[in-house]
Protein backbone atom coordinates (compact mmCIF):
# COMPACT_ATOMS: atom_id res chain seq x y z
CA UNK A 1 0.00 0.00 0.00
CA UNK A 2 1.31 3.41 -0.91
CA UNK A 3 2.30 5.37 2.19
CA UNK A 4 1.80 9.13 2.29
CA UNK A 5 4.22 11.09 4.41
CA UNK A 6 2.72 14.31 5.72
CA UNK A 7 5.27 14.89 8.46
CA UNK A 8 6.67 17.99 6.80
CA UNK A 9 3.36 19.49 5.72
CA UNK A 10 3.08 21.83 8.65
CA UNK A 11 6.34 23.57 7.86
CA UNK A 12 5.84 27.25 8.50
CA UNK A 13 8.00 30.24 7.66
CA UNK A 14 6.59 33.45 9.09
CA UNK A 15 8.02 36.68 7.74
CA UNK A 16 6.65 40.08 6.88
CA UNK A 17 6.58 39.55 3.13
CA UNK A 18 6.20 35.88 2.27
CA UNK A 19 5.09 32.55 3.66
CA UNK A 20 5.58 29.09 2.18
CA UNK A 21 4.74 25.50 2.93
CA UNK A 22 5.51 22.12 1.36
CA UNK A 23 3.88 18.73 1.06
CA UNK A 24 5.99 15.59 0.76
CA UNK A 25 4.56 12.30 -0.49
CA UNK A 26 6.11 9.15 -1.93
CA UNK A 27 7.92 10.03 -5.14
CA UNK A 28 7.04 13.71 -5.41
CA UNK A 29 7.03 17.02 -3.60
CA UNK A 30 4.93 20.15 -3.86
CA UNK A 31 5.44 23.62 -2.45
CA UNK A 32 3.09 26.58 -2.43
CA UNK A 33 4.17 30.19 -2.08
CA UNK A 34 1.99 33.14 -1.18
CA UNK A 35 2.36 36.73 -0.10
CA UNK A 36 1.85 37.43 3.59
CA UNK A 37 1.89 40.43 5.87
CA UNK A 38 -0.94 42.55 7.18
CA UNK A 39 -2.22 43.05 10.73
CA UNK A 40 -2.95 39.32 11.21
CA UNK A 41 0.44 37.99 10.12
CA UNK A 42 1.08 35.97 13.28
CA UNK A 43 -2.54 35.10 13.88
CA UNK A 44 -3.45 33.53 10.58
CA UNK A 45 -0.54 32.85 8.24
CA UNK A 46 -0.36 29.07 8.27
CA UNK A 47 -1.82 25.79 6.98
CA UNK A 48 -4.95 24.67 8.84
CA UNK A 49 -6.03 21.53 6.99
CA UNK A 50 -5.00 18.86 4.47
CA UNK A 51 -6.71 15.93 2.80
CA UNK A 52 -5.18 13.40 0.40
CA UNK A 53 -7.54 11.34 -1.76
CA UNK A 54 -6.74 7.67 -2.62
CA UNK A 55 -5.49 8.64 -6.09
CA UNK A 56 -2.86 11.00 -4.64
CA UNK A 57 -4.96 14.03 -5.46
CA UNK A 58 -5.41 16.30 -2.51
CA UNK A 59 -6.07 19.72 -1.11
CA UNK A 60 -4.68 22.06 1.53
CA UNK A 61 -6.39 24.85 3.45
CA UNK A 62 -4.31 27.99 3.99
CA UNK A 63 -4.97 31.29 5.76
CA UNK A 64 -4.00 34.57 4.12
CA UNK A 65 -3.57 37.39 6.67
CA UNK A 66 -3.77 40.35 4.32
CA UNK A 67 -5.37 43.66 5.26
CA UNK A 68 -8.62 41.66 5.16
CA UNK A 69 -7.88 38.08 6.26
CA UNK A 70 -9.23 35.20 4.21
CA UNK A 71 -8.38 31.57 3.35
CA UNK A 72 -8.10 29.52 0.19
CA UNK A 73 -8.08 25.86 -0.88
CA UNK A 74 -5.10 24.77 -2.96
CA UNK A 75 -5.07 21.45 -4.81
CA UNK A 76 -2.39 19.10 -6.14
CA UNK A 77 -1.97 15.71 -7.79
CA UNK A 78 0.68 13.01 -8.20
CA UNK A 79 1.98 14.60 -11.42
CA UNK A 80 3.04 17.61 -9.34
CA UNK A 81 0.40 19.80 -10.96
CA UNK A 82 -0.99 22.33 -8.55
CA UNK A 83 -3.43 25.18 -8.27
CA UNK A 84 -3.12 27.65 -5.42
CA UNK A 85 -6.59 29.00 -6.13
CA UNK A 86 -8.49 31.88 -4.57
CA UNK A 87 -11.62 32.19 -2.48
CA UNK A 88 -14.33 34.49 -3.73
CA UNK A 89 -17.02 33.07 -1.45
CA UNK A 90 -17.24 36.25 0.61
CA UNK A 91 -17.14 38.92 -2.12
CA UNK A 92 -20.67 40.00 -1.22
CA UNK A 93 -19.38 41.10 2.19
CA UNK A 94 -17.37 43.90 0.49
CA UNK A 95 -14.33 43.33 2.74
CA UNK A 96 -16.25 43.93 5.95
CA UNK A 97 -15.23 40.68 7.70
CA UNK A 98 -12.02 38.76 8.38
CA UNK A 99 -12.16 34.97 7.96
CA UNK A 100 -9.70 32.63 9.71
CA UNK A 101 -9.93 28.93 8.85
CA UNK A 102 -9.29 26.47 11.70
CA UNK A 103 -10.20 23.00 10.39
CA UNK A 104 -11.17 21.11 7.23
CA UNK A 105 -13.42 18.04 7.02
CA UNK A 106 -14.17 16.18 3.74
CA UNK A 107 -17.78 14.96 3.66
CA UNK A 108 -19.90 12.92 1.26
CA UNK A 109 -21.23 14.12 -2.12
CA UNK A 110 -17.97 15.88 -3.01
CA UNK A 111 -18.30 18.48 -0.27
CA UNK A 112 -15.89 19.94 2.29
CA UNK A 113 -16.82 21.58 5.59
CA UNK A 114 -14.57 24.38 6.83
CA UNK A 115 -14.55 25.56 10.44
CA UNK A 116 -13.60 29.21 10.85
CA UNK A 117 -13.60 32.31 12.99
CA UNK A 118 -15.21 35.46 11.62
CA UNK A 119 -14.53 38.99 12.88
CA UNK A 120 -15.60 42.43 11.62
CA UNK A 121 -12.82 44.37 9.91
CA UNK A 122 -13.92 47.49 11.78
CA UNK A 123 -13.30 45.74 15.10
CA UNK A 124 -15.42 43.57 17.31
CA UNK A 125 -15.80 40.04 18.61
CA UNK A 126 -14.86 36.78 16.93
CA UNK A 127 -17.60 34.23 16.29
CA UNK A 128 -17.52 30.58 15.17
CA UNK A 129 -18.82 29.83 11.67
CA UNK A 130 -19.15 26.85 9.33
CA UNK A 131 -18.95 26.87 5.54
CA UNK A 132 -19.75 24.05 3.12
CA UNK A 133 -18.02 23.90 -0.27
CA UNK A 134 -18.74 21.66 -3.24
CA UNK A 135 -15.77 20.71 -5.42
CA UNK A 136 -15.37 19.25 -8.90
CA UNK A 137 -12.47 18.46 -11.20
CA UNK A 138 -11.77 20.46 -14.36
CA UNK A 139 -10.52 18.97 -17.63
CA UNK A 140 -6.97 19.85 -16.62
CA UNK A 141 -7.28 17.99 -13.31
CA UNK A 142 -7.49 21.08 -11.09
CA UNK A 143 -10.19 21.26 -8.42
CA UNK A 144 -12.74 24.06 -8.34
CA UNK A 145 -14.87 25.01 -5.34
CA UNK A 146 -18.25 26.66 -4.85
CA UNK A 147 -19.62 27.66 -1.48
CA UNK A 148 -23.04 26.12 -0.76
CA UNK A 149 -23.68 27.84 2.55
CA UNK A 150 -21.94 29.86 5.27
CA UNK A 151 -23.50 29.96 8.76
CA UNK A 152 -22.76 31.25 12.24
CA UNK A 153 -22.87 28.46 14.83
CA UNK A 154 -21.73 30.29 17.99
CA UNK A 155 -21.14 33.81 19.26
CA UNK A 156 -20.93 35.53 22.64
CA UNK A 157 -22.27 39.02 23.34
CA UNK A 158 -19.24 40.07 25.42
CA UNK A 159 -16.21 37.86 24.73
CA UNK A 160 -14.31 36.44 21.77
CA UNK A 161 -15.05 32.87 20.68
CA UNK A 162 -12.46 30.65 19.01
CA UNK A 163 -12.86 27.57 16.81
CA UNK A 164 -10.77 24.45 17.49
CA UNK A 165 -11.94 21.24 15.80
CA UNK A 166 -14.92 19.46 14.24
CA UNK A 167 -15.96 15.86 13.60
CA UNK A 168 -18.74 14.18 11.64
CA UNK A 169 -21.09 11.85 13.51
CA UNK A 170 -22.32 8.53 12.14
CA UNK A 171 -25.63 10.19 11.27
CA UNK A 172 -23.93 12.88 9.19
CA UNK A 173 -24.24 15.70 11.72
CA UNK A 174 -21.29 17.85 12.81
CA UNK A 175 -19.93 18.42 16.30
CA UNK A 176 -17.74 21.49 16.77
CA UNK A 177 -15.30 22.13 19.60
CA UNK A 178 -14.67 25.76 20.40
CA UNK A 179 -13.78 28.04 23.29
CA UNK A 180 -14.95 31.35 24.71
CA UNK A 181 -13.04 33.71 26.98
CA UNK A 182 -14.17 34.08 30.57
CA UNK A 183 -13.13 37.72 30.95
CA UNK A 184 -11.29 40.53 29.21
CA UNK A 185 -8.58 40.70 31.89
CA UNK A 186 -7.08 37.19 31.76
CA UNK A 187 -6.38 34.44 29.23
CA UNK A 188 -8.75 31.77 30.54
CA UNK A 189 -11.37 30.19 28.31
CA UNK A 190 -14.32 27.84 28.75
CA UNK A 191 -14.84 24.93 26.30
CA UNK A 192 -17.82 25.12 23.96
CA UNK A 193 -19.52 22.18 22.19
CA UNK A 194 -21.90 22.75 19.27
CA UNK A 195 -23.88 20.15 17.35
CA UNK A 196 -25.30 21.01 13.93
CA UNK A 197 -27.26 19.08 11.35
CA UNK A 198 -25.74 18.38 7.94
CA UNK A 199 -26.97 21.76 6.71
CA UNK A 200 -25.07 23.65 9.42
CA UNK A 201 -28.15 24.47 11.50
CA UNK A 202 -27.42 24.39 15.24
CA UNK A 203 -29.16 21.52 17.06
CA UNK A 204 -27.72 22.38 20.46
CA UNK A 205 -24.73 24.07 22.05
CA UNK A 206 -23.31 24.01 25.56
CA UNK A 207 -20.61 25.96 27.36
CA UNK A 208 -18.76 24.33 30.26
CA UNK A 209 -18.79 27.25 32.67
CA UNK A 210 -17.60 25.55 35.86
CA UNK A 211 -14.37 27.09 37.13
CA UNK A 212 -12.69 23.68 36.99
CA UNK A 213 -13.11 23.65 33.21
CA UNK A 214 -11.36 26.95 32.60
CA UNK A 215 -7.87 26.76 31.18
CA UNK A 216 -5.29 29.32 30.03
CA UNK A 217 -4.65 29.91 26.34
CA UNK A 218 -1.18 28.66 25.41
Amino acid sequence: MKQTNLSKLLFLALCLLTSSFGLNAQGWRLSFMSNGGGPFQEDGNYVTGVHVFPNDTGLVLVNHPWSVANYYLGDFNAEAQQSTGTNGAFLAENNTFNHFSRDLLPLTNDTIAILEEKMPVSGGLREIDLSLYHYDYTLTGAIRYNVLWHKQVFSHPVYDASAVKMIETTSGNLVVLGAVRTSTTDSKVNPVLIKTDREGNVVWSTTLTDANHAAPIN
